[in-house]
């Protein structure tokens, strides 16, 4: 769909080109080292360097539906899941060569963490593949302070869950989970000024009243518009449409009601993201925070839904009536989403201008 690469296309390009590499350089390193092994496999080098965001994109995508059917039910996971998974800026960074897609990371951590916990046999094999994940989300700047946050506010779940995993199992998923690690300690040991990057603290530190205006307009991009025009989106237009937004706002209040521990947790989870897009100046960082608007979205949609049947619990016309709602609130959602990213984003001045480097 563009002429070319964009500039964080190519240099992701350049990272994934040598093994020794992408490991030197440490951060986003298993992003990087699957497209270079698509490198290898695919001779179109813009297929490949792409295929990686779709690949880590379908695994995201598989775990969100997981989860979410694991706490709304199958046919409210169907329904927000595709409200969420059409949101453009997901859809872009799902299929641009750049590692935004890995921000999004910390679905496949809640599914593996929920798989974990309520699984009725195979503990062991879901806590290694949690171990795994959780390595990976290391690489990936700003999950450090994430990881580190819900260690401490999780830390008695935690401990339960531990207490079910068979030691086998247990030392295995540690083990693996610091032999991931050991390559990221060695390659910021060689160069410690990247620690700050992994860790979203800017090399140098803009005034205090453009920190707070960068923040202002971080929130409300969420929301209203953005800064500026953004290489995974179309102009100023904000993340969320209007629809996913009022579903936002009822998913607040419906978790506010009945699990508050939730609520404070994905308010949290946006606030970070906020923070983090504003003082580095960067609003890709925002895509850190959209896993808790897929919550509230979830949680709003069932929340309407729930209403609607208690009003007519016996009726089904009324039954089928709401699920045809929902059917036409998700074909409008595609028509949007498709719209946005197959026909306006290709023919903005933005995309034109810069997807064009060879």
């Amino acid at each position: 769909m563009t002429n070319g690469l964009g500039p964080a296309e190519v240099d992701s390009r350049s990272e994934s080109q040598d093994i020794s590499q992408i490991l030197k350089r440490g951060i986003n390193a298993p992003y990087y080292l699957v497209q270079y092994g698509l490198l290898q496999i695919i001779p179109n080098d813009t297929m490949a360097l792409r295929g990686a965001s779709v690949t880590f994109g379908f695994i995201i995508l598989a775990c969100l539906f997981g989860f979410l059917r694991s706490w709304f039910g199958r046919f409210i996971a169907l329904a927000a899941g595709l409200l969420f998974i059409t949101t453009p800026w997901i859809i872009l960074a799902s299929r641009t060569a750049g590692p935004y897609i890995m921000y999004l990371w910390l679905i496949v951590l809640i599914a593996l963490f929920l798989w974990v916990s309520r699984a009725r046999s195979n503990h062991g094999f879901w806590w290694i593949m949690l171990c795994l994940g959780t390595g990976i989300s290391l690489y990936t700047p700003g999950f450090i302070w994430l990881l580190a946050i819900a260690t401490i506010a999780m830390n008695r779940s935690i401990s339960q869950l531990i207490q079910m995993i068979k030691v086998p199992y247990l030392i295995t998923g540690l083990t693996l989970l610091i032999l991931i690690f050991i390559p990221l300690v060695l390659a910021l040991t060689l160069e410690p000024s990247r620690i700050k990057d992994l860790m979203l603290i800017p090399q140098k530190w803009p005034g205090p009243l453009e920190i707070l205006n960068s923040i202002g307009w971080s929130a409300v991009a969420l929301f209203w518009q953005t800064r500026d025009a953004v290489d995974i989106g179309v102009d100023r237009l904000p993340i969320l449409n209007i629809l996913q937004t009022a579903l936002v706002v009822f998913g607040l209040y419906a978790l506010s009601s009945r699990a508050k521990s939730v609520t404070y947790v994905m308010v949290g989870l946006l606030a970070f993201s906020v923070l983090a897009a504003g003082v580095n100046q960067n609003q890709h960082l925002l895509l850190l925070g959209l896993p808790a608007t897929a919550v509230f979205m979830s949680a709003g949609l069932r929340y309407l839904f729930l209403e609607w049947r208690r009003i007519f619990p016996l009726n089904p016309f009324a039954y089928g009536l709401a699920v045809s709602m929902i059917g036409l609130i998700i074909i409008a959602q595609l028509l949007y989403a498709g719209r946005y990213t197959l026909l306006a984003w290709p023919h903005t001045k933005e995309t034109k201008s810069t997807y064009v480097l060879k």
